[in-house]
């Protein structure tokens, strides 16, 4: 008996450890196809069949739980301030969709869809403080929703759109709004027109000026520039440069370019917009400044002031006659903008303030004249 026991349990130790080895083989290899396949997904570019799978499934089960009834949102704002004018929001359609379009106002907008690609109008929704309206789409096109508004107002607004499949139905809406501002004609049905500030030099290269010194005995320390006011022009923005040598700077000359790149900035900006001479005297850069030297520049709107100022005749007594709001006392280098609007000709009188040694001054203006452009907002896919 204790032979046949103890046969019994040496075979079943036999059989644990095969069995045991049998499953250290079986994980191992498991382990090893694991990571083979890992590797295969990882180089299938960067993305790898496993996560095609998955979205090819998604897509797959999107596409089996869609119903004619869905709806996909294209434009939703909350509360926004709209503001007085007429502004566009363009959209592509599929033959067969329907637009959904909600729209609440405190004062009422006017709301119409348009067809961009034909140039008429689909559908006018009226002039509503509530709308909520559906919109049947004939044929596959660029539209646009055309909102007018004449009260700066808060707007809550909703777009959606269901299609008759699926296909339809992801398709993307999204359009490109492109501004084009070249050969646009005012006759144009689409036509934008808004307001650039033009530049016009009234030097073609900087005037200089020598002030000489309070104590001399040939010369003046004082000079009067003679400015004609063009028809149109609103302002005029002056660069002066004051300095205690007759040499240029690298940047004598360049308020013409320094002006038209700042005016093209804005347009680029703000297309649809009016630039000011403000906004352009604003943004430009100071010439050189030497702390010591200083100039005082006198603006006069009549000839007779001026002369007096010029020749020194103080009984004429143009101290009392001067446009103090556009003059500047004991001014270092500078930019200054003069407003011009209505006149026809202004007189620039400089003084030079140092005692012992002459002043040296350029001077560059550009006068300022609001002109008339025209731009239209182009739509595409």
């Amino acid at each position: 008996m204790a032979r046949r026991y103890r046969y019994r349990n040496n075979n079943g130790g036999r059989i644990n450890k095969k069995l045991v080895a049998f499953v250290v083989c079986i994980v191992l290899l498991g382990i090893c196809l694991f990571k083979s396949c890992s590797s295969s997904i990882k180089k299938e570019d960067g993305t790898g069949n496993l996560r095609s799978l998955v979205e090819s499934v998604s897509k797959a089960n999107a596409k089996d739980s869609w119903e004619a009834s869905n709806k996909r949102t294209i434009y939703r704002s909350s509360d926004e301030i709209v503001e007085v004018g007429t502004i566009e929001y363009p959209l592509y359609l599929r033959k067969g969709d329907k637009l959904h379009v909600e729209f609440s106002s405190e004062e009422g907008v006017n709301v119409s869809l348009w067809n961009y690609d034909k140039g008429a109008k689909l559908k006018d929704l009226g002039k509503q403080k509530n709308i909520d309206s559906e919109i049947d789409i004939p044929v596959s096109a660029i539209y646009y929703l055309q909102v007018k508004n004449g009260a700066r107002q808060y707007c809550s607004y909703l777009a959606e759109k269901s299609s008759a499949t699926y296909e339809d139905f992801i398709e993307d809406f999204k359009v490109k709004k492109v501004v084009v501002k070249d050969g646009v004609s005012p006759k144009d049905p689409r036509a934008i027109k808004f307001q650039v500030i033009e530049p016009t030099s009234l030097f073609y290269e900087p005037k200089q000026i020598t002030l000489k010194k309070l104590f001399h005995f040939s010369g003046s320390n004082r000079s009067v520039i003679p400015v004609k006011i063009p028809k149109g022009a609103t302002d005029i923005i002056c660069r002066i440069r004051v300095s205690s040598s007759r040499n240029s700077r690298v940047g004598d000359g360049e308020l013409h370019n320094d002006v038209n790149d700042k005016i093209s900035r804005f347009i680029d900006n703000f297309s649809l917009k009016r630039q000011t001479a403000r906004m352009i005297f604003d943004d430009l850069n100071r010439p050189h400044t030497e702390h010591d030297y200083t100039v005082d520049l006198y603006v006069f709107n009549e000839q007779k002031w001026a002369r007096g100022f010029q020749t020194g005749d103080y009984d004429c007594k143009w101290q009392k006659h001067y446009d103090v709001s556009s003059s500047i006392i004991g001014t270092q280098s500078c930019n200054d903008l003069i407003h011009v609007a209505g006149k026809n000709m202004v007189y620039l009188g400089f003084e030079g303030t140092h005692s012992f040694d002459d002043t040296y001054l350029w001077l560059e203006c550009e006068f300022m004249k609001p002109v008339d452009r025209y731009s239209r907002i182009s739509y595409k896919r």
